[in-house]
């Protein structure tokens, strides 16, 4: 099985401008040092209305997906890793990566908060499959 954090970082998703992260159960969010308190207010909305998902003691997280939120710095770098995926004229996309899920945004908007929450919505969406999902089962080798 590979690592996962060797998964995104190897992935077309992840930038050199990312230099700072937040990792909390199957919750990873990536960005540019000087983006903190923008991915810190994602990260503390995601809190309070996901606490049943970060928060839970039952929830064996290893086997499920997790979730990379991917906050680019500009429109150009986010263009640079979601150019197929942005048909639309979006700032927040949504892909599969393996057995994961990658959430790219686009800092570069005028309402910020509006986008945060907007993320958390769709962080929520996702990860409300964890409860319906079965977990993966990993084969033993012998």
């Amino acid at each position: 099985m590979k690592l996962r954090s060797a998964i995104i970082t190897q992935s077309k998703f992840y930038s050199p401008v990312f230099n700072a992260a937040i990792f909390d159960g199957p919750l990873r969010i990536y960005f540019a040092q000087y983006q903190e308190s923008y991915a810190l207010n994602i990260y503390f909305l995601a809190q309070e209305k996901m606490k049943k998902y970060l928060d839970s003691k039952e929830l064996n997280h290893s086997q499920y997906q997790n979730v990379f939120v991917m906050i680019y710095p500009s429109q150009e770098a986010f263009e640079m890793s979601f150019r197929a995926e942005s048909q639309s004229q979006q700032d927040i996309s949504v892909v599969p990566l393996e057995d994961d899920i990658v959430i790219g945004v686009n800092s570069q908007v005028e309402d910020k908060e509006q986008q945060q929450v907007a993320v958390v919505d769709c962080l929520e969406k996702t990860m409300a499959r964890y409860e319906v999902s079965p977990p993966r089962v990993l084969e033993a080798v012998l």
